[in-house]
């Protein structure tokens, strides 16, 4: 990935006629943050170099002279182009906003999973600013032949074909419309489980180990840069992009049909942990230990796991065994959890009814595992992304006490960590779509990242710091000297 994005740094980067140079890529990379941030919505030079709206996690101070040098260059690149909102001053001159490009795209995929094993592909291709332009149906994966054939292969050639066609198609739709094919930023991919620098974290649990270089596979095919991240993260990453949310300490949680995951958010950055394990929120313990032991006595070997049924990761009590549709499913003993949840509350003698007091159970498990995250991180949105199904607030409906009883064990953490982490609750019905999505906004993320030199990465087009002749100093001196003369 770093060297895909060096061969684009190295055209951004030319040189001007005194061999220096024209721009720094901290500098470009400040810039193109700033206007990520604003999109869709354009922003003006005035706004980028404003210090009013500076948020902590842009590094550098920009000024007028800085802004104009930097979107000279993002513009001759292509990355940037003149907006159609102009505004008129009161000298008569107008203000001419600035837009990520209409001529980049980025793929998005989406690996699902059923019983930890991945099993179709989704695709989507999005412009920059993550809206989705185009969207393919999931491409099934064959059955394997054994449980430890390697499917991570197949899923790269996949993942290439798909990404081939979704992109042709939007090529051929702008070239009837007069307009130029796009160029392809990269492709990001999102799986359900444990990344690490772009591999894929195998577990003994699925009867695999070791780790698949999924990143390596699909970049060496689609010789463009390949993100792989975690599911979750990747939906950080994208509330990182959201205005909306007004914080830059935020945690994530998706509850999937079949898992529970979690996204940490930090001074505006997603935190992934020293080996890209933080925030598996789903595997926290939250039975106690009586329970624990009564729940892997009466475990079974039924088609539906339920809440007395082990985790995939083989201990009991985990969030992931309560919380999710499946397991409320198997518990129930139903396929239809949509009419379980519209099932009264309470029956005729006034008692609760079994459906209701199986959400409580569920509901009780995830909020125990927020409490325990709002202990520790104390964030100042906690989001919750939950299926449609289990967002009930009438209380004559069963589905209501999943909710209320994440929002009671919420209400029991230490001091004021519940007052302090707003809960904002929002649907998650189109998870493919929308994790594709994600997957594709972690490109343009990575990238940014890659040019303010945040990704720790180290590669040969990279100069050093302390070379008098580095795009580092060359850029950062550039704003110095702009602050003095300001």
């Amino acid at each position: 990935m770093h060297q895909q994005f060096d061969r684009l740094l190295a055209a951004l980067e030319s040189d001007d006629a005194d061999g220096r140079p024209a721009i720094g890529r901290e500098v470009l990379g400040e810039v193109l943050a700033r206007v990520v941030f604003k999109a869709p919505e354009e922003i003006s030079r005035a706004e980028i170099a404003d210090p009013e709206e500076r948020r902590p996690v842009d590094r550098m101070t920009l000024t007028p002279g800085t802004v104009s040098k930097a979107v000279k260059v993002l513009i001759e690149r292509n990355l940037l182009e003149i907006g159609t909102s102009s505004l008129q001053r009161a000298t008569g001159r107008p203000v001419l906003p600035l837009r990520l490009s209409s001529g980049w795209t980025v793929a998005g995929v989406k690996v699902t999973h059923h019983n930890t094993r991945p099993v179709a592909v989704a695709t989507v291709l999005t412009a920059l600013d993550g809206t989705v332009l185009r969207k393919r149906e999931p491409v099934p994966l064959p059955s394997p032949s054994s449980p430890t054939d390697d499917v991570w292969p197949q899923i790269a050639r996949i993942a290439k074909d798909e990404i081939d066609s979704i992109k042709a198609d939007d090529d051929n739709t702008r070239v009837r419309e007069g307009r130029a094919a796009s160029e392809l930023l990269g492709a990001g991919v999102e799986v359900g489980g444990h990344v690490f620098e772009g591999q894929v974290v195998l577990s003994d649990y699925s009867r695999q180990s070791g780790t698949a270089p999924l990143a390596h596979m699909l970049e060496s095919l689609l010789q463009k840069p390949v993100v792989v991240e975690n599911d979750v993260n990747a939906l950080a990453v994208m509330a990182t992009r959201q205005r909306n949310y007004g914080s830059l300490d935020m945690v994530v949680v998706a509850v999937y049909d079949e898992g529970v995951g979690g996204g940490l958010v930090m001074d505006g950055r997603v935190r992934r942990g020293g080996h890209g394990a933080a925030m598996e929120i789903g595997h926290l313990p939250v039975e106690r230990q009586d329970e624990v032991a009564e729940h892997a006595s009466a475990a079974t070997d039924r088609d539906v796991p339920g809440f007395s049924d082990a985790c995939w990761c083989t201990q009991f009590g985990h969030v992931e065994v309560l919380a999710t549709p499946s397991r409320i499913r198997g518990e129930l003993g139903v396929t239809d959890l949509q009419a379980a949840a519209a099932t009264p509350s309470v029956d005729a003698e006034g008692n609760h009814t079994r459906e209701y007091r199986v959400f409580t159970r569920a509901g009780t498990g995830l909020g125990r595992g927020l409490a325990h995250t709002i202990t520790l991180v104390n964030p100042g949105r906690l989001i919750l992304k939950l299926p449609p199904v289990l967002i009930e607030y009438s209380p004559e409906k069963a589905a209501s006490a999943y909710l209320t009883a994440v929002k009671r064990e919420i209400n029991t953490v230490f001091s004021t960590g519940a007052a302090d982490a707003e809960l904002i609750v929002e649907a998650f019905d189109d998870v493919l779509v929308t994790g594709a999505r994600a997957a594709a906004v972690c490109v343009i993320d990575a990238f940014i990242e890659h040019l303010r030199g945040l990704d720790g990465c180290q590669t040969p087009g990279r100069r050093r710091s302390d070379d008098p002749t580095s795009r580092k100093n060359h850029g950062m001196t550039a704003a110095r000297e702009d602050i003095g003369a300001a």
